[in-house]
């Protein structure tokens, strides 16, 4: 039986937790958190989803210390659980759990300080970030075409897409398709106050914002309440060519020819594939914390300095972002 800890049993960490279910092989997890209410809440949600979930045995914790001892070495700890504090948090869980491979939730930080200290405190190898296109055949299929025709301009836009929080999603995307990582972040087009996130004491922005790329590629990022729903047009062979995905009707048109039809999987349906892929191989389709770092870097060094600009966020040394 395999050991996962899942750290942080709110929406997301109960959407893993119910995708482990999709796993080949049978699993112990142990779920930390910090609110009895939380593992309350987790508790039933795993009662009701329990034909689902038939290859999974539960233990549920609200110490770290006794998730640590509870096995010598976990096959995987997800972290589930906000950005608020994440260096600290992942500090404290690294001391007191060993684990063969990491998977984390993003944004990775609320600050370039925090960046840095994660980097001192997470394992060399064997963490991935959860972009989790990078793991769906759709979006693997979409990098080969993309990847050869040399994309010159990409944009996203549609109606309260998150950008604080959500950016980082956008980000790596453009660099799964060019292998570039972010130089130059514009955010003079971003709204002049950010706004009460959608989760409870946390910040989003909306309006636009424009990344430049180290291959000159260029990433633009538009959240308007007036679009009816997201869309992610660009340009190919030096901005001669168009390509258009749309998500949620899972198309994808490339210079007027469309492609194959998908959607993009939910949490649900994929954690257990990631983390069977995971344990065969060492390895994972995700984005390497090394890869994710690097390009999330500038994007938050921006924002920070965006949100240092504003009459909530005056002398603030992090972004509260969830």
């Amino acid at each position: 039986m395999k050991n996962i800890a899942v750290i942080g049993c709110g929406q997301l960490g109960r959407r893993h937790i119910q995708g482990l279910g999709r796993s080949s092989q049978k699993i112990k997890v142990h779920v930390y958190d910090i609110a009895p209410e939380s593992l309350d809440a987790c508790k039933a949600f795993v009662a009701d989803i329990a034909t689902e979930i038939e290859n999974l045995e539960f233990a549920f914790f609200d110490d770290l210390v006794l998730l640590g001892s509870a096995v010598p070495q976990y096959d995987l700890i997800i972290v589930a659980s906000t950005a608020h504090q994440r260096p600290t948090h992942l500090a404290q869980l690294v001391g007191a759990a060993q684990s063969r491979h990491w998977l984390i939730e993003k944004p990775l930080s609320q600050s370039p300080e925090e960046l840095d200290e994660l980097t001192l405190v997470l394992p060399k190898n064997g963490v991935w970030i959860n972009h989790y296109r990078r793991f769906t055949r759709w979006h693997q299929n979409l990098q080969i075409m993309l990847s050869s025709r040399k994309v010159k301009a990409v944009t996203f836009s549609g109606p309260d897409l998150g950008i604080g929080c959500n950016i980082s999603h956008f980000v790596d995307l453009v660099n799964y398709w060019t292998s570039q990582v972010p130089r130059l972040v514009d955010t003079t087009g971003l709204d002049n106050e950010w706004h009460t996130a959608k989760r409870t004491g946390f910040q989003d922005i909306d309006g636009a914002i424009k990344i430049t790329f180290s291959g000159g590629t260029t990433l633009s990022v538009v959240s308007n309440s007036a679009l009816s729903k997201m869309t992610i047009e660009g340009t190919y062979d030096d901005g001669k060519k168009l390509f258009t995905i749309d998500e949620d009707e899972g198309t994808a048109v490339i210079d007027g020819e469309k492609g194959e039809t998908s959607r993009l999987p939910f949490q649900s349906e994929i954690t257990g594939l990631v983390f069977d892929e995971i344990d065969q191989t060492d390895n994972s389709a995700l984005t390497s914390f090394a890869t994710a770092a690097e390009c999330y870097r500038p994007v938050i060094d921006a924002l920070l300095t965006h949100w240092k600009g504003t009459s909530s966020g005056a002398g603030d040394k992090t972004v509260p972002l969830t």
